[in-house]
């Protein structure tokens, strides 16, 4: 799961496998908290019901335990999000899927609560799992200006990229390399190097402790 503020003030969503050595999960909801129940009443989903792969949606501050289709989680959430590939329904297989949070006062990074997730998948047999977890919040979301396109990398998101990212680094030369995509990382931490010793500030040969 990753979570983009986009420039403008909107929470972009993405739910993608970061690993396919198993059996990849079949997404049918994700349940999430807002920092402030004050914001809850005012937030905006897009795509709307049934812009598919999203089938449902629901936002009641510490009220939401339910998908569309009945299936409950223990806890009780501020915000739902469905998925299926058939109208208000989670039939059909969503492996990866995005949805855009939005309200008319902004939304930041702060306004959502990483720390408590759930997602309900289902198994080939056709039974449900609820997953439930959470990241630390600085780790898991990153602004969108911090590094290039946002860190969204799935196919089909171009329309995303141009509409709230300007290009850095390679891809502003159009360049495509080896670089790290999205999965494999979820933020980008800038680390001081330290000040070199003062003795090393001026030798014409620098020892090795020398060197950073």
């Amino acid at each position: 799961m990753e979570v983009t503020q986009t420039p403008q003030g909107q929470l972009f969503i993405n739910l993608h496998p970061t690993s396919y050595d198993g059996e990849v999960a079949d997404i049918d909801g994700m349940f999430f908290n807002m920092s402030d129940d004050e914001t809850v009443n005012d937030l905006n989903f897009h795509p709307s019901v049934n812009g598919l792969p999203v089938t449902g949606q629901a936002a009641e501050a510490n009220a939401v335990n339910a998908l569309d289709t009945g299936t409950t989680v223990p806890e009780t959430f501020d915000g739902m999000v469905q998925f299926g590939r058939v109208n208000d329904s989670t039939d059909g297989e969503v492996n990866s899927a995005n949805f855009t949070l939005w309200s008319d006062n902004g939304l930041t990074l702060d306004d959502i609560d990483l720390s408590s997730v759930s997602l309900v998948v289902s198994n080939p047999d056709g039974s449900q799992n609820v997953l439930s977890g959470g990241y630390d919040p600085a780790a898991a979301a990153s602004d969108s200006s911090s590094y290039a396109n946002g860190g969204v990398s799935d196919e089909g998101l171009d329309a995303w990229y141009a509409a709230n990212t300007a290009p850095t680094g390679n891809d502003a030369a159009g360049e495509d390399d080896d670089a790290p995509g999205s999965e494999e990382f979820m933020a980008l931490m800038n680390q001081p190097v330290e000040d070199l010793p003062e003795d090393c500030q001026e030798d014409e040969e620098l020892e090795s402790d020398c060197l950073v």
